[in-house]
């Protein structure tokens, strides 16, 4: 029996095909296409059907945004999404929609040892709240909790909470971005999407001169925050505003994770998922871990959280995986 699993997100839309047989060892086809290629999750399904023939027994969807009466409206890309339409598209077999961080969460209780980096090694409290959270084009963040015989995937949308600035640097860089938007969350601020903008108020902050060369690479790239990364990142020629940027991205990160951690007391663990999160694994490394346990009276609290940095390259597809599994009635081990 196979099952169809999707990550639905602002940039890519990645699909896979699933067996019974292999599990989640290994799908026996994945495809990724660029969200700003379509128009709608049905015009993506299509286009993998085409090229694509098997013979399903459910599917399960993990999209960027909130899931209201099985429909969802993907946050940074404006598709909605309608259950019905796509079971309909599918021939009518079981699909099921989860949150993308749910779908992440689900993945995390699974995951194996491989798959983690410890930022900070703590005390993990068994059954323990577990907090995800993941920058990717937005900020995603969720949690899962214990419920008798395994833990539960809770969604969130604590990425649109709004931003609370706790140093100098960063009340600039509330005052920059209320410039710009009405309401700032820490998504505006801790992304993919967000990247860029920091870029701008860091530069503007006088740091440090643009290189000629960035600023050309800069005018000629559709997505600036990949550019920026990579400058920050290059061991041989890094560029200080690039670095600087990054850094405060970090710290930012830091503290809502930290806050989230409160919140939930997650004595199971912190997850920070997310693509930018394995990209910028050297400086989580070197600010991470500082930053989210300064909370007063409750530091000594955090210091004792377990953080990690998940590696695996797709873990909400393979979240997804499993929820399709279920849906067909298959145990996977």
């Amino acid at each position: 029996m196979n099952v169809l699993a999707g990550d639905i997100g602002g940039t890519n839309v990645r699909l896979a095909v699933f067996s019974s047989t292999l599990g989640l060892t290994d799908s026996l086809v994945e495809t990724v296409y660029p969200s700003a290629g379509f128009n709608s999750l049905e015009a993506v399904l299509q286009t993998f059907l085409a090229e694509n023939k098997f013979e399903l027994s459910a599917a399960a969807f993990v999209l960027a945004g909130p899931i209201i009466d099985d429909q969802v409206t993907i946050t940074n890309l404006g598709w909605t999404a309608i259950k019905a339409d796509i079971k309909n598209i599918l021939g009518g077999i079981q699909v099921g929609f989860n949150n993308d961080l749910a779908g992440i969460s689900n993945f995390i209780p699974n995951c194996n040892p491989k798959d983690l980096v410890t930022l900070n090694q703590g005390t993990l409290v068994e059954h323990g709240t577990k907090v995800v959270i993941a920058p990717g084009t937005g900020l995603g963040e969720g949690y899962l909790v214990w419920s008798e015989k395994e833990y539960r995937a809770q969604p969130s949308e604590g990425g649109h909470a709004s931003f609370s600035p706790s140093s100098e640097v960063q009340i600039d860089l509330l005052k920059f971005m209320q410039q710009r938007y009405q309401h700032v969350s820490f998504e505006r601020v801790c992304s993919g999407s967000a990247v860029p903008e920091m870029y701008e108020f860091v530069k503007g902050r006088g740091v440090d001169q643009e290189p000629e060369w960035l600023g050309k690479a800069l005018s000629d790239a559709e997505d600036h925050t990949p550019v920026i990364i990579e400058a920050a990142l290059n061991s041989a020629n890094p560029v200080r505003l690039c670095q600087e940027t990054v850094k405060l991205f970090v710290e930012i990160l830091a503290i809502e994770a930290g806050n989230m951690a409160l919140n939930l007391l997650a004595r199971g663990g912190v997850y920070l998922a997310g693509g930018l999160s394995q990209h910028l694994l050297p400086y989580l490394e070197e600010k991470f871990t500082e930053k989210f346990s300064i909370k007063g009276r409750y530091s000594e609290f955090l210091a004792d959280v377990p953080v990690y940095v998940v590696i695996h390259p797709q873990p909400g597809l393979y979240g997804a995986a499993m929820f399709a599994f279920e849906l067909a009635g298959i145990e996977i081990n």
